[in-house]
């Protein structure tokens, strides 16, 4: 019997585990579909009152665990994505997470993921450097 009940979709479920290939996660968690609400900064509570804002969410959300910040969101960009409401809202996110300081990864959907590349791609927006990964 299928599960329907999945909190990821297969797009966002094929780079969850490349991620986990990339990702020390002994030094960094991955946090799935975090509500920028959840994000405890300032200005979300001091300078919006944009529910609609509040209630999206991140696909991904770094943690480094030894302090718990957060240290980059990361977006799986598919083709919903190309609308004129899907942009605003992808500004919007942007925009939020520039605010409050949060580098942000978009990845295109992809059947596949190089783990050098996204490991790069995480380097290149966070200055992270994934010292190892899977093969």
């Amino acid at each position: 019997v299928p599960q329907t009940n999945q909190i990821l979709t297969k797009a966002e479920t094929k780079l969850f585990n490349a991620l986990t290939n990339v990702i020390n996660t002994q030094l960094y968690a991955i946090n799935l579909k975090t509500r920028l609400k959840d994000v405890n900064l300032t200005t979300i509570h001091e300078n919006n009152n944009d529910y609609s804002l509040l209630a999206m969410h991140l696909d991904f959300l770094l943690i480094e665990m030894k302090t718990l910040n957060p240290v980059l969101a990361i977006e799986l960009d598919d083709s919903t994505h190309n609308s004129p409401e899907a942009t605003f809202k992808d500004n919007k996110k942007n925009d939020f997470l520039k605010l409050n300081k949060i580098p942000l990864l978009r990845i295109r959907c992809s059947n596949g993921y190089d783990f050098k590349e996204l490991r790069n791609q995480i380097y290149t927006t966070s200055g992270i450097r994934m010292m190892y990964y899977r093969q």
